[in-house]
């Protein structure tokens, strides 16, 4: 169960970061940053969501391979 939860946050940061990133991409209208620091940081969110799902996949995936006891 413990386990579920950690990958239900993990989805849930995941799609954090990606509509976070999306949003500074494409908002014309923040005073907070220039428009080109907001791309940036955008793209760098993206680009971490993106790393963070594959990291997620992989960890899974060898969580499920057999234990070759040979």
């Amino acid at each position: 169960m413990i386990r579920k939860v950690g990958i239900y946050f993990n989805l849930l940061m995941i799609a954090g970061y990606a509509v976070m990133g999306f949003f500074l991409i494409f908002a014309d209208n923040l005073d907070l940053l220039d428009q080109p620091q907001q791309k940036w940081l955008g793209a760098i969110l993206v680009v971490y969501a993106i790393y963070r799902g594959y990291r997620s996949f992989r960890s899974s995936k060898k969580e499920q391979e057999p234990l070759d006891e040979s």
